[in-house]
C-alpha cells in the first residue's frame, strides 16, 4: 500500500495546537531546542502563559533589575511613613490649638469710657463712700472729680501750678501737694480750701498722715470725774461707804491728734496740724524726697515715718526713719538703695511675733527687706530679667532666681550687684498677708511682677505684662458666686491705726470691703496696671492670669473698685469702668 507523503509545514507560517485547544507559533529552531531540552518547554510556557493573563507587561520579566526595583520600594514605604507622621502632628497641633483657644482670656470691654478735660499727671484716688468719685490731679493744675457710676467729671478744685503728686484723703478733706511748694487743704465736698502751707521747693510727693501725741491745746473742757468703783450704784448708796472727798479733776498733758507729714524736692521735711495747718518741726534731708512717705505702727504715741531719697549726681539717695512727733532721725540707709525715682516703700508685719519690716526697691534691680526699729538689712535680692526668671520658674520652689545677701547686705551671694542686666523697680510694692503665706508685689520696668516672699525674700511667681509696671497692685478677693469681698477700697488713705492703714491700702494686715467670706469659697487676685493698653487680673498664689481688661491708652494708673466695677484712668486722658465677670 502506497503512504500519500506529507509535506512538513512551512517555517514560521505552520502553527501546532496544543491538547488544550491554544495555538503555538513556535518556530522550527524553538521546537528543536525544546525536543532537546524538556525543562526549557516548561519555563517558557509558564512565561508565555504569565504574560498572557497579566494586563499590563512586566518591566523585568528576568529579573535583571530585582535590585533596584527593592529599593524603590523601600523609598515608597518612607514616603508614607513621613506622611502618616506629618498628618498625625498636624492633628495633634490643631487640637492644642483647639484647647489653648478654649481656655485663653478674652479681653473684658469696658461698660463705658469717660474722656477727662485734662490730662492726669498723678496716680488718682477713690475715697470710698456713698459719694465715690474718683479724685484725678492733672497737669494744668486742677483736681477733677470723677463720678464713679457714670464717668461724668467736674473740677473741684484749682491750683496755680501743676499737680504732679498723689493726693492723700482723711474723712472729708483732701491735701493736695502742689508743684508751686503748696500744700493745700481742700474740702472733699465743695473744693473750698481750708488751709495752705507754702514751702521753698516744689511738692511733688504723697504726703502721709499719722496720729501722734501733742500737748493738750488751751480751751479744751476738763474732763468728768471717773464713775464710782460699784458699777450701777452711786458711792453714797454703798454699805458703810465714807463720804466721797472732792476729787479735783486732772488735765491730760498730751492728747492724740492727726498729723500731716509732706516732703518736697530740696529735702525738706514738714510736719503740720491736720486740723488747723500748724507747722510742728521741720526737718532737711540730703536729697529730694521720692514719690511718697510710709507709716509704721503708732507705739507710745509716737510713730515712726519713713522717707524715701532720691539719687542723683550730689546725692546717693537712700531711706530716713523719722520720729513723728519731733522729726528726730532714727537712722538711714543710703549707699544699700540707689535710686533716681524711688516710690513708697511699704511697712508690715511678717512674723507672727509682730515686729515690722520696711519693704523697698531700686534702680539697680535691688529689694531690701529692713528691720523697722534699727534698719538693719534682714535679706536683700536681686531681681534678674523675665527670661531668666522664667526659666528658673520651670522648678518652682527649687531654686531662687534672685540673688540674696548676707545679713549685712554688703557682698551678694551668687551674682552681681548690678550690671547690664539690671532693672529698674520703681512701682509702689504691695504687701499683703493670705492664708498660705505673706506676700510682697512690685512691677519693674521691664514688664515684670515679681511676687515675693516676705520672710526671706524667694521668689513665688512672676508675670509678664508686656510692658513697664510703674503702679503698685491692688488686692481683690471674689466670693463664690463673684462678687468682691474685699479690695473695694482705694489706696492710702489717713487712718489713726495700723488695723485702719492696713484696711485702706491693703497691706499687711489685709483689705477692707463689704462682709465676710469662707477661705474655701473665695479666690484672692491681684489687680495690675501697665503702660500698655492693658490691666490684668492675675492669681494671687499663681500668678496666672485670669481676666484682661483692654483699656483706651497706657493703664499707667492703679486700678480702683467700686461696686464691683473695675475703675481705671489712662494716661491719655480716659476714665473707663469694666465689669467684673460672674
Amino acid at each position: 500500500m502506497k503512504v500519500p507523503s506529507q509535506k512538513p509545514p512551512a517555517s514560521g507560517s505552520a502553527m501546532s495546537r496544543s491538547t488544550n485547544g491554544e495555538s503555538s507559533s513556535r518556530p522550527t529552531s524553538d521546537r528543536r531546542r525544546t525536543a532537546a531540552d524538556p525543562n526549557l518547554t516548561a519555563a517558557a510556557a509558564a512565561r508565555n502563559q504569565v504574560a498572557r493573563r497579566s494586563s499590563k507587561p512586566l518591566l523585568d520579566p528576568h529579573g535583571i533589575y530585582g535590585t533596584r526595583t527593592s529599593y524603590r520600594l523601600r523609598a515608597a514605604q518612607r514616603r508614607q511613613t513621613m506622611q502618616t507622621l506629618f498628618v498625625l502632628a498636624f492633628l495633634l497641633a490643631l487640637a492644642v490649638g483647639l484647647f489653648s483657644w478654649a481656655r485663653r482670656v478674652v479681653p473684658i470691654a469696658p461698660d463705658w469710657t469717660q474722656p477727662l478735660p485734662a490730662a492726669p499727671s498723678a496716680p488718682s484716688v477713690l475715697p470710698g463712700g456713698a459719694e465715690s468719685a474718683l479724685l484725678v490731679p492733672t497737669r494744668s493744675g486742677s483736681l477733677l472729680s470723677v463720678s464713679a457710676g457714670s464717668g461724668v467729671s467736674k473740677t473741684l478744685f484749682t491750683a496755680a501750678a501743676p499737680l504732679r503728686a498723689e493726693p492723700l484723703v482723711t474723712g472729708q478733706t483732701v491735701f493736695v501737694p502742689c508743684e508751686d511748694g503748696t500744700l493745700f487743704a481742700v474740702d472733699r465736698r465743695d473744693g473750698k480750701t481750708q488751709w495752705q502751707h507754702h514751702t521753698r521747693s516744689a511738692m511733688t510727693t504723697r504726703p502721709a498722715l499719722v496720729r501722734v501725741a501733742l500737748p493738750v491745746r488751751a480751751g479744751l473742757p476738763i474732763p468728768a470725774p471717773s464713775a464710782p468703783s460699784a458699777p450701777g450704784a452711786p458711792a453714797s448708796a454703798l454699805p458703810n461707804a465714807a463720804p466721797a472727798a472732792p476729787v479735783t479733776p486732772q488735765k491730760p498733758s498730751t492728747e492724740m491728734r492727726p498729723v500731716v507729714i509732706a516732703g518736697n524736692d530740696s529735702g525738706e521735711i514738714v510736719a503740720l496740724e491736720a486740723g488747723s495747718g500748724k507747722l510742728l518741726w521741720r526737718q532737711a534731708a540730703r536729697a529730694p524726697v521720692g514719690d511718697g512717705l510710709a507709716v509704721g505702727s503708732e507705739a507710745a504715741g509716737s510713730a515712726r515715718v519713713f522717707v524715701p531719697l532720691l539719687g542723683g549726681a550730689g546725692a546717693r539717695g537712700g531711706l530716713l526713719c523719722l520720729d513723728a512727733r519731733s522729726g528726730r532721725i532714727l537712722w538711714g540707709r543710703g549707699r544699700d538703695l540707689i535710686a533716681a525715682h524711688l516710690a513708697a516703700p511699704v511697712v508690715g508685719a511678717v512674723e507672727k511675733n509682730g515686729r515690722e519690716r520696711v519693704f523697698c526697691g531700686g534702680d539697680d534691680g535691688s529689694i531690701l527687706c529692713l528691720d523697722a526699729r534699727s534698719g538693719r538689712i534682714l535679706w536683700k535680692v536681686f531681681a534678674q530679667p523675665l527670661p531668666k526668671v522664667e526659666a528658673a520658674n520651670a522648678s518652682r520652689g527649687a531654686s531662687n532666681s534672685e540673688t540674696p545677701s548676707d545679713a549685712a547686705g554688703d557682698v551678694p551671694l551668687g551674682g552681681s550687684e548690678a550690671g547690664a542686666e539690671a532693672i529698674l523697680l520703681r512701682g509702689e510694692p504691695l504687701l499683703k498677708t493670705y492664708r498660705w503665706g505673706t506676700q510682697l508685689v512690685l512691677g519693674g520696668n521691664d514688664g515684670g511682677v515679681r511676687c515675693l516672699d516676705a520672710r526671706d525674700g524667694r521668689l513665688l511667681w512672676t508675670f509678664d505684662a508686656g510692658a513697664a509696671v510703674r503702679c503698685r497692685p491692688r488686692s481683690l478677693r471674689l466670693g463664690a458666686e463673684g462678687q468682691a469681698v474685699t479690695g473695694s477700697l482705694s489706696a492710702p488713705r489717713a487712718a489713726s491705726s495700723r488695723a485702719d492703714r492696713g484696711a485702706a491700702t491693703g497691706d499687711a494686715t489685709g483689705d477692707a470691703g463689704g462682709g465676710t467670706v469662707r477661705d474655701a469659697d473665695a479666690r484672692d487676685l491681684l489687680l495690675v496696671g501697665s503702660d500698655g493698653p492693658a490691666a490684668f487680673a492675675l492669681d494671687a498664689r499663681s500668678g496666672a492670669m485670669v481676666w484682661r481688661f483692654d483699656t483706651q491708652g497706657a493703664a499707667s494708673d492703679t486700678p480702683h473698685l467700686h461696686n464691683d466695677r473695675l475703675l481705671l484712668v489712662t494716661r491719655e486722658g480716659y476714665a473707663q469702668s469694666f465689669p467684673l465677670p460672674r
